[in-house]
C-alpha cells in the first residue's frame, strides 16, 4: 500500500502544470492571533502555532472538528466509535481535560468537565483553526496546559450567496446543510443550518480468547443539528461590531465496551448547547484598539442508561451549565514593531444537576500581553505575558510567560525560538461537588512548561518549509481519582507527570502549491514520576492511552477543477493499564484515507463534488480498550453555491 502511495505522488506531479493559485494548505508564515493575542507571523512567534485555513478544512475527509485536528503534530485524538461518538484531543502527551478549546476567543470549556467533544461539533461553520502547542496560562488562564484550539467562525460577507449540500456514506450516514450570506446596506448577514445523522451499525471482529465472530454495533446512533448565524455591521468608520450566535442539539446512543458476543447497549446521551457572543472594536487610532467581548453558553446534557442501576435506581443524570463572561481589551501599536495588548476578565459559571451539588464560580482575571523587536544584525522579537486570575470557590494563580524568536535580519529563512512559563488546571465542579464522592478541599494542579525549536524555508524547484521543537511539562499535584473503600472513588491531588518530548513538520509544495507534500512526527514521553502509594507500581510508567510516537503524511495534488488528498497517518502502540501491563496493549496501526473532488459551473451555479475513502486498508485497531472503531468506509457529498 505504501509503493500504491508513492506511485500516486509520482503520477499527480508528472501532469501538475499550470495549477492555480488557490491551493494554498498551510503555511508556516501565516498571520495568526492566538500565540500571543496580537496579530503576528506564525514564524516569528514563540511556541509552534498551526493553522489550518478553509483549503486545509475543506481537504480533509469528515465533517467534524475532531477530524480537522487529528492528523496535526503533537495532538492524539482518541475515539469511542464512528462518525458522532466521544472525541477528545490531546496535546504534547497530556490529557485532553489540559486541552482549552476557544469559539473566536472565546472560551469553549465549562466548569463542569474540562473536556470538549470535537466529533460533535461541525466544520460547516468554521472559517479556520489555530493549534497552538504548549501552556498558555500566562494569555488565556485555566486548562491552557498542554495547548490551545481556537477555532475561527466564517466572518466576512463578499457577496451574496445561497448554498445547499448534501453527504450520504456508510452505516445509512446522511447529511444537510445550507448557508447563506447577504449585504444589505452596510450590515452583514450569515446563516448556517446542518443536520447528520448515522445508524453507525458498522462491522467488528470479536474474540472472547475462545472463538472469533463478526459482529455489527448496536446503540451507536446519533443524530445532531447546528444552527449559526451572524449579524455584522461597521457603525462608524471606526467601529465594528458582531452578533453571533450558535445552537446545537446531538442525540446519540453510548454503547459499553464490547465484552462478550450479546451487547445490550441502551444508554443515551442528549446534548443541548447555546453559545451567544458579542464583540465590539473602536479603532481610535491605527495604534490603539479597542475591544469590547462578551459571551454566553447555556449547555443541558442527559445520560441515562435504563440497564444500569446505582443505588436502586436507573442510571438518568441531567446537567444544567451556565457561563456568562465580560473581556474588555485594549491594544497599543508603539514605533519599531512593538505591541502591548491588555485586558480583564469576568466569568461566572453555575451548575445544577441530580449528581452535583449546585454551585457557583466567579473568575475575575487580569493579564497584559506585549512583543517587543529589536532590529540591528539579529531581528529579536521578545513575548513577556503575564496573568492573574482569581476564583470565589478555588486558589487562582499568577501565571508568567517570557518567549523569544530570534533569526538574522540578512538571512530570515532561519529563525530560532524558545519560550517558558507557569501553568495551572483548576480543579471540575465534577471532581469538587460530585455528590458521591467529590472532594471540596482539592487545589489546582500547576506546572512548567518550556519548548525550544527552529523554524526555516528555503526555495529550491518548489518550496521547502520546516519546523521541529523539544518541549517539557512538569506537572505537580495531578489531581488522581483514587478508591476509598467498597465502589466509592474520590479526586486528590498526589500525582506528577512528566511529559516531554520532540515534534517536527516538514512541508515541500511545488509548482505554485499545486503538489503539497507535508510529513510530521511527535516523539512523547509522559512518565508518572511520583509514588502514590508505598511501592507504587505506577511510579515511572508511562501514561495509559497515550502513544509514544504518531507521524502523518499528506499528499495533495491539483489539476484545474480536479484535487486529490491522501493521507497515511501512523501511532504506535498504547499502554491501557496505569502500571504498564505488556499484556494490556492496544497494538501499533497505520490507516490511510483519501479524497478526490470535482469542481465545475453551469448557469452561474458553481458545484463541487466529493469522494471519500476512509481506513483504506481496511485496518483493525481501536484508540480505547474494547471499543472498536469502522473498518473501510465511505462518504460522498455535493455542494452548490449560486
Amino acid at each position: 500500500m505504501r509503493i500504491f502511495f508513492f506511485c500516486v505522488v509520482f503520477f499527480c506531479s508528472a501532469f501538475a502544470e499550470d495549477l492555480p493559485d488557490s491551493t494554498r494548505l498551510f503555511k508556516l508564515n501565516e498571520i495568526v492571533v492566538t500565540g500571543n493575542r496580537l496579530l503576528t507571523e506564525s514564524r516569528k512567534l514563540s511556541s509552534s502555532v498551526q493553522v489550518l485555513d478553509s483549503l486545509e478544512l475543506h481537504s480533509v475527509n469528515g465533517s467534524s472538528l475532531a477530524d480537522a485536528v487529528k492528523f496535526q503534530h503533537g495532538i492524539f485524538l482518541s475515539s469511542y466509535g464512528s462518525t458522532g461518538a466521544l472525541q477528545t484531543a490531546s496535546l504534547r502527551g497530556l490529557a485532553s481535560d489540559y486541552t482549552l478549546i476557544l469559539i473566536d476567543g472565546e472560551r469553549f470549556n465549562t466548569f463542569q468537565i474540562g473536556t470538549v467533544d470535537l466529533g460533535i461539533f461541525p466544520l460547516s461553520n468554521v472559517e479556520r483553526i489555530e493549534i497552538v502547542n504548549g501552556g498558555n496560562s500566562a494569555l488565556y488562564g485555566a486548562d491552557a496546559v498542554g495547548g490551545v484550539i481556537n477555532v475561527i467562525t466564517k466572518h466576512a460577507v463578499t457577496e451574496n450567496s445561497l448554498s445547499a449540500k448534501y453527504s450520504l456514506g456508510s452505516f445509512n450516514f446522511q447529511s444537510y446543510g445550507i448557508e447563506a450570506a447577504q449585504i444589505v446596506h452596510k450590515i452583514f448577514l450569515r446563516a448556517n443550518l446542518s443536520i447528520e445523522r448515522a445508524a453507525n451499525n458498522f462491522p467488528f471482529t470479536f474474540s472472547d480468547g475462545l472463538q472469533t465472530q463478526q459482529l455489527k454495533r448496536e446503540g451507536a446512533d446519533y443524530s445532531s443539528k447546528i444552527f449559526s448565524g451572524e449579524i455584522s455591521s461597521s457603525v462608524t468608520e471606526n467601529i465594528f461590531s458582531r452578533l453571533s450566535l450558535r445552537l446545537s442539539e446531538a442525540d446519540r446512543g453510548q454503547p459499553n465496551a464490547v465484552m462478550n458476543f450479546i451487547q445490550n447497549n441502551r444508554a443515551r446521551i442528549l446534548d443541548k448547547n447555546a453559545f451567544l457572543t458579542f464583540k465590539t472594536d473602536w479603532s481610535h487610532s491605527q495604534e490603539n484598539i479597542f475591544s469590547l467581548q462578551s459571551s454566553y453558553q447555556y449547555k443541558f446534557q442527559n445520560y441515562s442508561d435504563p440497564a444500569l442501576r446505582i443505588g436502586g435506581k436507573n442510571v438518568d443524570a441531567v446537567y444544567y451549565n451556565q457561563m456568562i463572561s465580560l473581556t474588555p481589551s485594549v491594544q497599543t501599536s508603539f514605533d519599531g514593531g512593538n505591541k502591548l495588548f491588555a485586558g480583564i476578565e469576568l466569568v461566572r459559571g453555575i451548575i445544577s444537576s441530580n449528581e452535583l451539588y449546585p454551585r457557583r464560580r466567579d473568575q475575575f482575571s487580569a493579564y497584559v500581553s506585549s512583543q517587543f523587536e529589536i532590529q540591528n544584525i539579529f531581528n529579536a522579537v521578545f513575548y513577556p505575558a503575564v496573568r492573574y486570575d482569581t476564583y470565589s470557590d478555588v486558589n487562582g494563580d499568577f501565571c508568567p510567560k517570557i518567549g523569544i524568536n530570534i533569526g538574522v535580519t540578512s538571512f530570515e529563512n532561519i529563525r530560532i525560538r524558545a519560550s517558558y512559563g507557569k501553568n495551572y488546571r483548576i480543579p471540575t465542579f465534577n471532581d469538587l461537588y460530585w455528590i458521591e464522592g467529590g472532594n471540596p478541599n482539592l487545589h489546582a494542579e500547576r506546572s512548567l512548561s518550556g519548548d525550544v525549536g527552529i523554524i526555516g524555508s528555503v526555495d529550491w524547484i518548489g518550496k521547502f518549509e520546516a519546523e521541529a521543537a523539544y518541549f517539557s511539562i512538569q506537572t505537580k499535584d495531578k489531581i488522581v481519582w483514587k478508591p476509598m473503600g467498597g465502589t466509592l472513588w474520590s479526586p486528590v491531588n498526589i500525582s506528577a507527570v512528566s511529559s516531554t518530548g520532540i515534534e517536527a513538520n516538514v512541508r515541500s509544495s511545488f509548482f505554485k502549491d499545486g503538489i503539497i507534500i507535508q510529513w510530521n512526527y511527535t516523539l512523547t514521553n509522559s512518565i508518572k514520576t511520583s509514588a502514590d502509594v508505598p511501592n507504587d507500581a505506577t511510579q515511572g510508567k508511562r501514561i495509559p492511552y497515550l502513544p509514544k510516537e504518531t507521524a502523518h503524511l499528506l499528499f495533495t495534488g491539483s489539476f484545474q477543477n480536479v484535487s486529490c488528498n491522501i493521507r497515511y497517518s501512523f501511532s504506535s502502540f498504547l499502554f491501557t493499564q496505569a502500571d504498564n501491563n505488556p499484556q494490556k496493549i492496544l497494538s501499533a496501526y497505520s490507516t490511510i484515507d483519501g479524497n478526490i473532488s470535482f469542481q465545475f459551473s453551469a448557469l452561474g451555479v458553481r458545484s463541487t463534488a466529493k469522494l471519500e475513502i476512509n481506513n483504506l486498508t481496511n485496518e483493525e485497531y481501536t484508540f480505547i480498550l474494547n471499543y472498536p472503531v469502522p473498518l473501510r468506509n465511505y462518504r460522498f457529498s455535493i455542494q452548490t453555491t449560486i
